[in-house]
């Protein structure tokens, strides 16, 4: 049995500074998004935080709780590169 670890860094966009971070063993990150959001909220204490996050982050479960815990909304955004497409998710 192989085990691994799957790790979490939340960065502050105007000063790139880590402000939080979490270990999972998971070989996913879909269920992350939230835990790292409410942990980043909590700690730069930003009532008008905007949580940026890749397309690998993306679940429905994950958004239905910033609706239904935090009543933030979502907005996903595409962005093409080099013909591949790419998605973000954004949180406001």
């Amino acid at each position: 049995m192989l085990l691994g670890y799957n790790s979490q860094i939340a960065v502050d966009d105007t000063f790139k500074f880590i402000v939080a971070t979490d270990i999972s063993t998971n070989g996913h990150d879909l269920d992350q998004l939230y835990n790292m959001a409410i942990k980043s909220k909590e700690i730069v204490d930003n009532k008008n935080m905007i949580v940026t996050a890749d397309k690998g982050y993306y679940s429905s479960v994950e958004i239905k709780k910033f609706y239904v815990l935090s009543r933030l909304a979502v907005s996903t955004i595409k962005k093409y590169c080099r013909k591949k497409e790419n998605s973000e998710l954004k949180i406001f």
